[in-house]
């Protein structure tokens, strides 16, 4: 399961057919008020660039993109729950997709 977005000349998100089959309508919902989060904000320059930075330079760690890219995360957070009013379903969209990832990581 995987979402993403990204913004050049159009915007663009993509939500996996295993995202959707995973998640409850209202968490589909909060995850997509999540990229759309990111879209708002263009994001996906600052996402694209620290992920070219972990991948050449393990310093890239203690860099300022680190913090700027978890920034990004939070913002896109709180404005899927203004938007819904409520913090549950985006706490639990991710819950699900950790669980999904850590039970990958066992096997």
């Amino acid at each position: 399961p995987v979402a993403f977005s990204f913004r050049s000349f159009k915007s663009l998100m993509f939500i996996s057919a295993g995202l959707i089959d995973m998640l409850n309508k209202r968490e589909l919902e909060a995850v997509i008020l999540h990229e759309l989060g990111h879209i708002k904000r263009q994001a996906s320059l600052l996402k694209m660039s620290v992920s070219l930075l972990r991948l050449f330079s393990p310093l890239s760690l203690i860099a300022r993109f680190h913090h700027d890219a978890d920034e990004e995360e939070v913002y896109a957070d709180k404005l899927a729950a203004k938007l819904q009013k409520t913090k549950r379903y985006i706490n639990s969209a991710k819950r699900k997709i950790d669980a999904f990832e850590s039970a990958k990581q066992v096997n």
